[in-house]
């Protein structure tokens, strides 16, 4: 069964939707390595010294959106 629902989308609301994309992604740059670190360091047991070393980047990656998505849930 097929859906078409989504295939019209309002012109007002699109360009309100691209506009607000735009700000949100505005002066935006993607955390450096050690920020990201940091911020799961703080957020987990772990020191910086055993996410350098035992932690891979994929890991990394995966702990600072669940860190993220736990606080965001839970603002």
């Amino acid at each position: 069964m097929d859906y078409d629902g989504d295939k019209y989308i309002d012109p007002n609301l699109k360009k309100d939707m691209e506009l607000k994309q735009r700000l949100e992604n505005k002066n935006y740059s993607s955390p450096s390595l050690e920020k990201m670190l940091v911020c799961i360091s703080i957020s987990s047991p772990y020191t910086m010294e055993e996410l350098k070393e035992k932690i891979t980047l994929r890991k990394l990656s995966l702990m600072l959106k669940t860190i993220d998505a736990k606080n965001y849930y839970y603002a």
